[in-house]
């Protein structure tokens, strides 16, 4: 029983500090949220653009090689 009533006791502080650090936070404006939100998925689909052209690239060169060499 006073091994429970020890968790007890440990998750109502952990509780509390948690909504006290909640408290703490500042929060992005919604403008920034946005803006910020834009940017990753501008750089997400940059990212993508250029790994897809490097895919293609490193391929013509491996189906390249792979007629020149056969198999």
């Amino acid at each position: 029983m006073r091994r429970e009533s020890a968790v007890i006791e440990n998750l109502k502080k952990y509780i509390e500090d948690v909504s006290a650090e909640m408290r703490r936070v500042t929060w992005p404006k919604p403008e920034e949220l946005r803006g910020q939100t834009i940017l990753v998925f501008i750089v997400a689909f940059m990212l993508t653009v250029f790994i897809g052209g490097v895919d293609v690239v490193l391929s013509a060169i491996m189906n390249t090689l792979h007629g020149i060499l056969g198999s």
